[in-house]
Parts: structure tokens; sequence; C-alpha cells
């Protein structure tokens, strides 16, 4: 193997580093793994005005490190997609037409604006991301993207953006120049990109935040973070290991990405007087950058450590202490992971209760995919999840906080029967499957029935909402009379039913479809006025 020491990328000098080095030997890269090959996409607006130059330096980083750290025979199709050809159809045509094995890897990377739509939120894990593509609206919706790329059936999908939960921010700080020793057939690439079977997908930042530009059209803080823990130096935890694990590598390059902006956030309000007033605004008004990771799933990584059980209608009492591990998701926060078995077509209600700390709750899979979460729909501080599973296993409870903080929780898991209506009121995911039985009044359509308790004089609002699907709603007495049915005065193709009930007494939701045969994901919520 030969490496080379390089100006890396011609004027591309920079890696949000401060300090210039040059690695002393090259290193060997894992020699096992499947034969397959990886075919990259990389998506950049280079021609906007505000994020352009930043935009194509990335563009360029990503290229010469897949370039560089694979071997030709694993490097499959590289297309670049940049300037006025980057919009949302030539992404997924570009996409829909790789010729990928089902045991090679596809990784997108897209350095664009961004924000999200709540009304799109529902059944969507990156809850209505979208990406800005100066089209005058929501001109590619992640889950689209997403949905394009998981259909390719690869070993391996992985996409990771550069884009805002909000909009773009410009940034005067300039990444220190830094010169690196080109590592041919980087090991850290190959273990991510060649050993790995599953899926990821990850933004700059998280709901509500933007992602940050450097000036001077010197890359982003988190996709230069993101490609500096792939080249060797004592701040790289990962560059040199021929075994690395996808969480491992964003939690580094999200902390790394983190402090920098939380250092030119503290400059920019210490010294308001030498930036410009909107700059100074935005600063202010964004506390922190936090890398997200929407989704993830890998069949393949060592299974999750022993953790405490929950026995389902006992309180577990907990502490978070700066003795945790960090949350992988929540990158500043202290977690603690309990594992409880659940029964499928049961729901289940989570609640992590503290007078000392905002909960955060949230529900995985025990490969690592998340099925729920929740801040404060308990009340105060108070998270609180209603889940249904589809299939009976183990389930993993992450109790955390919204921001770091430490102290006791009581954390609790209880069947529900009937569900009360309390407060705010609740969400529910529905999977409406081939499995359920057909609805007695719309007899060629699926269905799923939710019991509530409704009290007397109360007005109830119910709403069904689906992405995919023509939402339908009854609403029926505990004998079985229909009381109410609504096709879609909840706008499009949703739902929505206004009750007032004459007793109180337990109602029965009937969650279906106004087209016959349909199956997907639904998402009902209750509440009460």
């Amino acid at each position: 193997m030969n490496s080379v020491s390089v100006l890396r990328w011609f004027k591309f000098v920079a890696l949000a580093l401060a300090v210039s080095f040059s690695a002393t030997a090259p290193l060997q890269a894992q020699k096992t793994g499947p034969n397959r090959k990886v075919h990259v996409v990389l998506v950049g607006v280079t021609e906007d005005k505000s994020v352009g130059k930043s935009a194509a330096y990335n563009i360029e980083q990503m290229k010469t490190l897949f370039e560089g750290g694979l071997k030709e025979e694993h490097l499959g199709t590289v297309a670049v997609i940049k300037g006025k050809d980057v919009t949302a159809r030539n992404i997924l045509n570009t996409i829909d037409a790789l010729k990928i094995g089902a045991d090679e890897a596809l990784f997108v990377y897209c350095h664009i604006h961004g924000g999200y739509d709540a009304a799109y939120q529902f059944n969507d894990a990156s809850q209505g991301h979208f990406l800005w593509l100066g089209g005058g609206g929501n001109d590619l919706m992640r889950k689209d993207l997403w949905q394009h790329m998981r259909g390719r059936k690869a070993a391996l999908t992985a996409l990771v953006t550069e884009s805002c939960y909000n909009r773009s921010q410009a940034n005067p700080f300039k990444a220190p120049e830094v010169r690196y020793e080109m590592v041919m057939e980087n090991p850290a690439l190959v273990s991510l990109m060649l050993n790995h079977r599953g899926y990821i997908d990850v933004n700059a930042c998280s709901k509500d935040e933007s992602s940050w530009n450097y000036g001077g059209g010197m890359g982003s803080m988190f996709t230069n973070s993101f490609v500096d823990m792939f080249y060797p130096h004592p701040g790289s935890p990962i560059a040199d290991r021929a075994k690395v694990r996808w969480s491992e590598l964003i939690k580094a390059a999200g902390a790394k990405a983190g402090k920098y902006f939380l250092a030119n956030r503290q400059t920019v309000l210490n010294n308001p007087d030498r930036y410009e007033k909107k700059l100074v605004e935005l600063y202010r008004a964004q506390s922190e950058q936090r890398a997200a990771i929407l989704q993830m799933s890998f069949q393949d990584e060592p299974l999750r450590p022993k953790v405490p059980a929950i026995i389902v209608g006992q309180p577990v009492k907990g502490r978070l202490t700066d003795e945790d591990a960090r949350d992988i998701i929540r990158t500043e926060s202290y977690h603690k992971v309990y594992q409880v078995p659940l029964e499928a077509g049961k729901t289940y209600v989570f609640e992590m209760e503290s007078k000392l700390i905002d909960a955060f709750l949230r529900l995985e899979s025990d490969r690592g995919t998340v099925l729920a979460e929740d801040d404060d729909s308990a009340g105060n501080l108070n998270a609180r999840i209603f889940f249904r599973p589809e299939t009976s296993g183990t389930y993993y409870v992450i109790a955390t906080t919204f921001k770091q903080a430490t102290g006791d929780f009581v954390l609790r898991a209880w069947e529900s029967g009937a569900l009360k209506v309390e407060g705010e009121g609740w969400y529910l995911p529905l999977k409406i499957t081939l499995d359920d039985p057909m609805d007695r009044v719309r007899t060629r359509s699926f269905h799923k029935v939710v019991d509530v308790q409704m009290v007397a004089g109360r007005m109830y609002t119910i709403d069904l909402q689906s992405a995919t699907l023509d939402a339908y709603l009854r609403l029926e007495d505990a004998a079985g009379t229909q009381l109410a049915f609504d096709d879609d005065s909840g706008g499009g193709l949703n739902a929505r039913l206004e009750f007032i009930p004459t007793k109180t007494a337990t109602y029965r939701i009937i969650a279906t479809t106004f087209v016959a045969d349909t199956t997907g994901d639904m998402l009902l919520r209750v509440r009460q006025k």
C-alpha cells in the first residue's frame, strides 16, 4: 500500500482542526469482508449564493475519501450531482438507475438547504424533514429519498446529509489549514462500508436546529468532522481501527462538530459588537448543534449488552449520573437502557417521571431501530410513549434527558386496556397489515380497534393520519353500535371525528381505510377540549 503526502483536494485544506500534522506510517486495512462494491452518490447545491462554496468543498472531501479509501475492486459508481442539476427527479433517477447487487452498498451524501413541515411528520422517522432545492416548496421529502434508497435493497444503505432542520446559516469562522497523509484503502472506511449489513440515516443537526458552514467556503462543521474521523491523528478515535461501528463514527463526529459550534457561539455572544446583528441573533437562538441519527439498524453488529429488565406493571427507580454513558442520539445526554418483553397486538404505556430532569424517553427494537420517542407528553417535563408492537419479543427503553442533566427518575410500564385521554392527549402509531381482520362495515378493508375511555359531556377530537393510505375512522360504543364515521375531514386523505359522549364509558375507535385491501402505517391521535 502506498501513501502519498498531499495538500488534500487542491485548495481544500482544512477539516476544522486546530493543529497541523502528518501521519508517520501507512495503516493496514482490514483484509476480510464481503466482496462488495460501494456505490456513491454525492449531491450539492454548489451554485447557491450562501452555501455553494461549502457544498463544493464537501463534495470534494467525500469524493476523495471514497476514491482513495477503497480499492478499485470495491468502488462502484461514483455519481456527482451539483449546481443546476440538483433536482428531486435527477437525484431519485440517479439512485434508481444504479446497478446494485444484493450484497453491495449504497452511500448517499447531500449538502442541501433543508427544513421540516410538521404537517408531514406522522409515520416519518425524520418528522417531516425535507431537502429544499430552490423550487418554492418542499422539493424532496427525506422519507421519499429514503424510500428510493431502501428500494434498491442493498446490503448496506447509508444516507448522510448536511442540511438544516430549519434553514442554513452563514458563519464568519474559518477552518484552520491542515495537511494530511492520504490513507489508501482506509481501514475505518473499509470496516464501515464493507463489513456492515443494514442501514443508517443521519443529518448534521437535530430538529429546530441549523447546520453551520465555515466562512470562505471551507466546508461545514459536521461534514468536516465526519470526514476528519477517517484520517490518522490524535483527535480521531476510529482512523487507525480495522473494526468500527457506525454509531461510534456518528457519535464522535457529532461531538466534534458540536464543540466547534459551541466555541464559535460563545465567541459571538461574548463580543456581539464585532459581528452582524443577524448573526448574533441566530447564534443566540440556537444553543447547540446535535447530529441526528434518524434511523439505524445493523444485523451483524454485536448484540446489546445485558441490561436491567422492566416488569410491566412494576415501577423502576433510576438515577442518571455523569458516570453513565452518553446516548448515541442525544449525544450530550447521559442515558440508561432497560429491556422489556412485549406481546404483539397489545397496547403498552411507558412513562418517565422526574422532578429534577427534563425526561426524554425512547423505545427501540433489539437492533437499535427507533420505534417511538417523546419529550413532554406526560405533563410538565415528563415523557410518555404509547406503543403497540406488531411482533412479540424483547424491546429496549432508553431513559435519557432533553438536555444534559443528572438526577433521579421513575420509569413505569403498563399494559393498557381502554386508554384514558388526559392533558394534551396522545399519539398511537398503528400498522394496517394483511393479518388484520376485515372491518364489519367496510367489508373489504383491514382494520384495527383501539378502546378509549371517554367522559360524558367532554369534546373529543380523533384524528387518523397516514402518508400512504386513505384513512377512514369509525366510532362505536362497547356494544358495537356505530356512533360516528369520517373519511377526509382531517385534510387530504386524513380522517377526523369530533365527538361528545352522553355517558362516561369505554368506546371503540376503528381505524381502517377507504380504499379496499390497502395496508401501511397510520397515526391515531386522541385529545379532549
